[in-house]
Order: C-alpha cells, then structure tokens, then sequence
C-alpha cells in the first residue's frame, strides 16, 4: 500500500472534467484521473498531496500539497515534503486493508459532519428528489442502451 514515503498510502479516484483531458474518442466523456496520496500521522493529523483543486474542503487536522500533475510519482514526493515539518510526529502505518478503508470511510464521514455543519449542503425538496430521481433513471436507462 506504500506510495513514496514510509508509512504513506495512496488512494486514487477519478473526477471529469478538468483543463487535462486524458485522449479519448470523440462523444466519449472527458475524464481524468485524481489522485490523492496521504500520510497518517502519530499524532492523528495527516499530511496529503493532491493534483485536484477541491482541497479546501479538507478537514482542520489536514495539511494538504496542491500539486498540478498527473504524474503519480510527484504526489508521494510533496508528501515527503510535507513530512520533514513533522519531525517529531513520525509516520503510522496501517495493519492492513481493512484498517486503511476503516480509516478513509470515518474521516469521509467526519469530513460530511463538518460540510452539514457549516451549512455546505442543502437540504431539497420533495420535488426536487422526485426531479433528481427522474434524471437519474433516464441517465442510467440511456447508458444501459448503449
């Protein structure tokens, strides 16, 4: 599960569009790949770098490196990076698999605590969901035909 650094562990997402677009065929969607690469810290405190601009979302034990690439070899070093203003609060590994989505699925939940609390989202209204709902299904039908 390394990633570049001791104790570090890459987890890898994928987001469309951006500025980025990896070659597709045309009519195809454009997508790139976002990459998130973290290091747990003794002390409970993570330091990550990111090739996505969404991380100001990132919770306040957080620092997090903006780092506009898709090479995957660059996140692990602005890691690195981040790590040497850590000395004394050295790197925590996760036992296993199981630990690190453990881990992931309780700061994903902590982090939409925090959004509802500040009043990130809103809640809609029954016509709205119904709305959604709809689009949804025609998206999923629409897909499911081709």
């Amino acid at each position: 599960m390394g990633a570049g650094a001791a104790g570090s562990d890459a987890v890898a997402g994928r987001r469309a569009p951006s500025s980025h677009p990896i070659p597709r065929h045309p009519g195809d969607p454009v997508e790139n790949v976002a990459l998130y690469v973290f290091c747990r810290l003794e002390s409970g405190e993570v330091v990550a770098a990111t090739n996505t601009r969404n991380r100001l979302d990132s919770l306040p034990d957080t620092e997090v490196a903006f780092v506009p690439s898709d090479d995957p070899a660059s996140l692990p070093l602005a890691v690195d990076h981040l790590l040497r203003r850590h000395p004394a609060d050295p790197p925590r590994s996760f036992r296993g698999f199981d630990e690190l989505t453990a881990f992931i699925d309780a700061r994903s939940e902590k982090q939409l605590r925090e959004k509802l609390a500040r009043g990130y989202y809103l809640p809609m209204s029954d016509a709205e969901v119904e709305t959604a709902k709809t689009q949804y299904d025609q998206v999923r039908r629409s897909r499911q035909a081709t």
